[in-house]
């Protein structure tokens, strides 16, 4: 079923925050977080990370924004009390009048995660039964492989954005410094983002020093576990560090960002507060706007869309860009596709079978195309 999307505006399909919670609700959530220390394992929710938490707290101000909707809100019932089975599957059918499937599916994982934390003495097996039902039968809607850009045409992208920011004449409005090192910035987001294919929240919190560290002649960029997604490293067990070199064909345009570019970009940071004048170096972020300030991965994530979009006539997001690699690993060497699971921090092979068959779907097309026209020539 084509899910009908109503606007962003609506209020029937807001998260209600942890601060508009019903008060017992509030209390219980606060204890989920509690820190322990070596003799008390602290609150259940106390070790997850804050993704995860702010998912969970998403997801039961979903539920709580729908039971008010719908006057099933009870004041003063327990978490307990409020979800039941059936109010589940009436749940889940409003979602799927308004949501894409995947949505719906990420909203009730996040609603049982949240009873988890919530009542953790009670059996959730059922809720995430029903979450495991959901995730069986859903099918995404985003027809990502009609989006996809191979990874070369990314990386020459990017690379041009930087050649075209360096060759913009000075004195002109579209060259003033800052300007042309907003451009370079752009392009060596969009080629070492393709070359490196992290997760957007780890690609945009690239700090100098902490993730991007000099290594020998070049650079290696490392991510702590713990800041991982799961906390897992790229398939490297017992590892602190996810850890992978910057390549070498970009350790120039990297170095030319660090010693030029970046630093102009510095330079127009606001006054900071309480400060009396500029502070030429205001963040370690790698990423830095125009006015000094380190790029969200909101800000990241808008500007690749707008520049990709202007250059292949669609939009290509940055968790495509990992699909983008790891399609041409299996288009251009199929031998050697299960390497995606290293490039994309994959714990499972399955999801790199699936970018193999997709290689090898391709592969047989043609060889079947071959095989008509040389039938063709025989007759």
């Amino acid at each position: 079923m084509t899910a009908v999307l109503a606007p962003k505006y609506d209020p029937t399909r807001r998260c209600r925050p942890p601060s508009l919670w019903p008060a017992a609700d509030r209390l219980a959530w606060e204890a989920a977080m509690r820190p322990g220390d070596v003799l008390d394992p602290g609150g259940p929710a106390s070790r997850w990370a804050p993704l995860t938490r702010s998912g969970a707290a998403r997801g039961y101000g979903r539920w709580l924004t729908w039971l008010d909707g719908t006057g099933q809100l009870e004041a003063g019932a327990s978490f307990v009390d409020q979800v039941t089975p059936e109010r589940v599957r009436d749940f889940v059918a409003a979602l799927q009048q308004v949501n894409a499937p995947m949505t719906v599916l990420h909203r009730l994982e996040s609603l049982a995660r949240a009873g988890g934390a919530l009542a953790p003495d009670r059996n959730w097996a059922w809720l995430w039964a029903e979450a495991g039902w959901l995730q069986r039968t859903a099918v995404s809607v985003r027809l990502k492989h009609s989006r996809l850009v191979g990874a070369d045409e990314l990386f020459a992208f990017g690379c041009e954005l930087m050649a075209e920011a360096e060759d913009r004449p000075e004195g002109s409005r579209a060259g003033a410094p800052w300007r042309r090192a907003v451009g370079y910035r752009d392009g060596l987001m969009v080629a070492l983002l393709v070359a490196r294919p992290l997760r957007l929240k780890n690609f945009a919190a690239i700090e100098i020093g902490r993730h991007l560290v000099v290594h020998g002649t070049g650079y290696r960029l490392q991510v702590p576990r713990a800041e991982m997604k799961g906390r897992r490293p790229l398939r490297q067990r017992g590892a602190e560090l996810v850890e992978q070199p910057v390549p070498e064909a970009l350790t120039p345009y990297l170095e030319r960002y660090l010693v030029h570019h970046r630093p102009r970009l510095c330079e127009r940071s606001y006054f900071q507060a309480g400060g009396t004048g500029y502070d030429d170096e205001p963040c370690g972020a790698l990423w830095v706007g125009q006015i000094g300030a380190a790029l969200s991965p909101v800000t990241v994530h808008a500007r690749i869309v707008e520049l990709t979009g202007k250059r292949f006539g669609r939009s290509v997001n940055p968790h495509l860009f990992r699909d983008c690699a790891a399609t041409s690993i299996a288009t251009m060497d199929p031998e050697h596709v299960r390497i995606t699971a290293t490039v994309l921090g994959h714990t499972q092979l399955g999801t790199s079978e699936r970018y193999y068959n997709h290689a090898r779907s391709f592969e047989a097309a043609r060889l079947h195309q071959a095989n008509i026209m040389a039938l063709r020539r025989r007759v």
